[in-house]
């Protein structure tokens, strides 16, 4: 569970530095993140969706759109994946 919480703290680093993701760095903290989840399709789709979002975060702010409520969407599915990963 340690390895799963490094991961989501590192992942809201990044996402709440304003800085460039590193889409390689972001995936494999992805998927150090969502390895407790026992559903395999769950965590697939979670990675997904945070991967997605966290390497578009620039791509967002370039095109005029509003940065925070993006940021919002990405902690949102970074504390999904930490439900998930929370022993039953």
């Amino acid at each position: 569970m340690v390895r799963v919480e490094n991961a989501l703290a590192e992942l809201r680093e990044i996402v709440s530095d304003h800085s460039h993701a590193d889409e390689v760095r972001c995936r494999r903290l992805l998927l150090r993140a969502t390895s407790a989840i026992p559903d395999l399709i769950l965590a697939a789709t979670l990675s997904d969706r945070a991967g997605l979002m966290i390497v578009t975060l620039d791509m967002v702010e370039a095109l005029g759109d509003d940065r925070a409520s993006h940021v919002r969407m990405i902690m949102d599915t970074l504390n999904e994946i930490e439900a998930a990963s929370r022993p039953q």
